[in-house]
């Protein structure tokens, strides 16, 4: 099976431990998503997002920095026994995060919708939370 690379990089207007726990908390994670998360914060943990629609396991963490995770997807054509691995690097420079977000392994008929698909159900979410929360 042939795959490929997803990668994205934007910036958040947040300091980097406000996005770490928006990815890694369970219950921020549903409530700023709108969907059910799973979440162990900890190396070796599992987890289980968008009611289930994605799961995997993390393994590897450095706090409000790095989050490294084997990913697997309920996807028309997603291969059963394959994982992708996704790297979630943060980096805050006054008071804004920059998220280096790579995703590899992905099956190449994927690659279109599942970049879509962080745009428009992670990064989007992100940044909507974030400016309801500047408001307040």
């Amino acid at each position: 099976m042939k795959t490929n690379i997803i990668e994205h990089k934007m910036v958040f207007n947040c300091n980097a431990e406000t996005l770490y726990w928006i990815l890694m908390n369970e219950n921020l994670h549903s409530e700023v998503m709108g969907a059910e998360a799973k979440i162990e914060n900890f190396v070796g943990g599992k987890f289980s997002v968008f009611d289930g629609y994605a799961h995997g396991e993390t393994i590897g963490l450095i706090k409000y920095k790095i989050i490294i995770q084997n990913w697997q997807f309920d996807e028309d054509g997603w291969p059963e026994a394959h994982f992708s691995v996704c790297c979630f690097e943060l980096v805050e420079i006054n008071d804004q995060t920059t998220l280096h977000f790579i995703h590899k392994g992905v099956p190449m008929h994927l690659i279109d919708s599942l970049t879509k698909g962080w745009e428009n159900y992670y990064w989007s979410p992100i940044n909507n939370y974030l400016k309801e929360r500047e408001k307040n």
